[in-house]
């Protein structure tokens, strides 16, 4: 093979080579190119993504946190805030839009152009209330959208502000307590230490306490639930005897002899009466007392006993000894003078006890120590509204609830106090019932077992009957009287409220204060759980620097915090709280996503 050739062969081997490298080249250039442009495609898609839940957030933040006021509609203006009640309230169908710039969230190289849309749709009556996000990034999109979680349906009344009540907010869902220690309208005072998050709709404290290192702080409207009201016997006009015709009843008065007389027939003398059990004696002044012991057979009727008359102005009063048997009544026992009870007394259900019938001022009920109460509720009644009651003996138990409608005080000398409530029916251990300006007093800790029925430990109700009427209920925990039911726990409470002091007076603009005291300048009071107060308004005061709750004080009027700690209790105010509250499981409402749906 000459030169020529062997050249020529080179030289085609050459090119080939050349062109075989250039195509890998190429290959390799045409790879690396759609590898980049697929990177940057997925990138821009991303970021797209990234600027749609970006949007979905926003909204939830604004709806949730940023305006949580009367003054604002669930809902968005044009500029992203929420609607004002300028805006008029929304309606079902309206759809609100609002844009965010890429540049002012958070992506500086993005364009005039990039950004995310985001609209809130409002239930049309077919589909929920949704939100949807469009985000945009160098001509790439990606769509997001939500379901707001909503107790509602298509009826939904949207004319109501975010912030509004739990009872008519039917967006959203109640907003979990969070280790709060109070919520309340306003709080005053910086004296008492503070472990936890406290909600109000009074402004934060500038500047802030130093010994709230370990506390938070929400402003926000607060809307409180309404504890559940029991039926109590008491609540209508009791059934007094229709004199002198009466059915049911057995009258005994002092007639110039000791007499009684059944369902209105004649007078006897009380040494005729049927199964003996009945005894007379005077002490020579005003105390004139029909003694009821355990072979006395009230043969199914209530019992009064009146005034004398004969001699006159000698009070009548009853006394019922169980110190040697038991003793059983039935339904009502009214007296005019004092009713007294003594060792062990069996109670038929809904037994009404009532002293000072006549109302002249002399009267009340006297538990001596070492009483036993078992078979129904121990119910205490002053028809007359201003009644007190006051339990300062040793060793008294009831086996069944303690309900009354007069003042009721259990003294620092009331030792060994015992209330088993798991046989009653009744949602409390302890009920006050009261149409009038009443005071509990707490100045000793009780020995108190809850039962299923129980909701409350201690539920004390102010019930304004005279729509006129200015009332007031004052509760006094350890003001005069150390109380700890740390000491003494209450068996069973878990999750059930300890205090709740509730007004039902209508209509609600009528002043009807709940003032409820914890603690004083020489006493203390250590509570767990759940402490509420609820009126026109509702107060609660800490005092003293023992003073002690762990748990949670939920007000709508002032929490004031001169002294003592306060420390969250998980437990205070959780989801069950449903049997406690209808309805009622946390402070505000939020709104919460679902259905998420992504559509590039």
């Amino acid at each position: 093979m000459n030169t020529k050739t062997k050249n020529g062969v080179a030289l085609v081997i050459v090119i080939v080579l050349i062109l075989l490298f250039s195509a890998i080249i190429l290959s390799v250039v045409l790879t690396s190119t759609t590898a980049y442009r697929r990177s940057v495609y997925f990138r821009d898609r991303n970021i797209a993504f990234n600027l749609a839940q970006i949007g979905i957030a926003d909204a939830l933040y604004k709806l949730n946190y940023r305006y949580h006021d009367p003054g604002h509609y669930y809902g968005f203006r044009p500029d992203g805030e929420c609607l004002l009640l300028s805006d008029g309230a929304p309606k079902n169908g309206d759809i609100f839009t609002y844009t965010l710039k890429a540049t002012e969230i958070g992506f500086p190289l993005a364009s005039i152009n990039d950004g995310v849309t985001v609209q809130l749709i409002i239930n049309d009556g077919t589909y929920p209330d949704t939100l949807l996000a469009i985000g945009k990034y160098r001509g790439r999109t990606a769509k997001l959208s939500a379901g707001i979680r909503t107790l509602s349906d298509e009826n939904t009344n949207l004319q109501r502000p975010l912030a509004d009540s739990a009872d008519w907010d039917t967006k959203g869902v109640p907003e979990a307590f969070n280790k709060h220690v109070i919520y309340a309208g306003s709080v005053s005072g910086t004296g008492t230490t503070v472990k936890g998050n406290i909600a109000t709709s009074s402004p934060k404290p500038d500047p802030w306490p130093a010994t709230w290192t370990d506390a938070t702080w929400i402003q926000t409207s607060i809307s409180l639930p309404k504890p559940i009201v029991p039926y109590v016997p008491f609540e209508t006009n009791p059934d007094y005897p229709p004199s002198p015709d009466w059915n049911g009843w057995i009258e005994f008065q002092m007639r110039g002899q000791p007499r009684y007389r059944i369902d209105g027939g004649s007078w006897n003398l009380i040494t005729g009466y049927p199964g003996g059990g009945v005894s007379y004696s005077a002490d020579g002044t005003n105390t004139e007392t029909f003694t009821f012991t355990g072979t006395f057979n009230p043969q199914g009727r209530k019992i009064y006993v009146r005034a004398s008359f004969s001699p006159s102005g000698r009070s009548g009063g009853a006394c019922f000894d169980g110190s040697s048997g038991n003793i059983n009544i039935v339904n009502s026992v009214l007296a005019d003078g004092n009713i007294v009870f003594k060792g062990n007394v069996n109670l038929s259900q809904n037994a009404i006890f009532e002293a000072d019938v006549n109302n002249d001022g002399v009267g009340t009920l006297i538990i001596h120590p070492n009483t036993t109460f078992s078979g129904s509720d121990l119910i205490v009644y002053d028809y007359n509204g201003n009644g007190s009651f006051v339990i300062n003996q040793a060793n008294i138990t009831i086996n069944g609830a303690l309900i009354t409608n007069c003042s009721m005080t259990i003294g620092a000398n009331a030792n060994n106090f015992r209330i088993d409530a798991t046989t009653s029916t009744k949602n409390a251990a302890i009920i006050l019932y009261s149409p009038q300006t009443t005071t509990f007093t707490l100045s000793s800790t009780p020995d108190i077992t809850l039962g299923n029925s129980q909701h409350y430990a201690f539920l004390l109700l102010a019930q304004n009957v005279d729509p006129l009427a200015v009332k007031q209920l004052t509760v006094n925990i350890g003001t005069s009287g150390n109380v700890d039911f740390f000491t003494r726990p209450i068996i069973n409470l878990g999750n059930k409220a300890t205090f709740v002091a509730y007004s039902t007076a209508i209509p609600p603009s009528i002043p009807h204060a709940i003032n409820l005291n914890i603690g004083s300048g020489s006493y203390y009071a250590k509570i767990p759980g759940l402490i509420f107060s609820y009126g026109n308004p509702g107060n609660i005061t800490l005092n003293n620097a023992n003073t002690y709750i762990n748990g949670c004080l939920v007000a709508n009027g002032t929490v004031t915090l001169n002294s003592g700690t306060l420390v969250y209790d998980k437990n205070a105010l959780s989801a069950d709280r449903v049997n406690i509250y209808s309805g009622f499981a946390g402070g505000r409402r939020i709104y919460l996503p679902m259905n998420w749906k992504l559509q590039w």
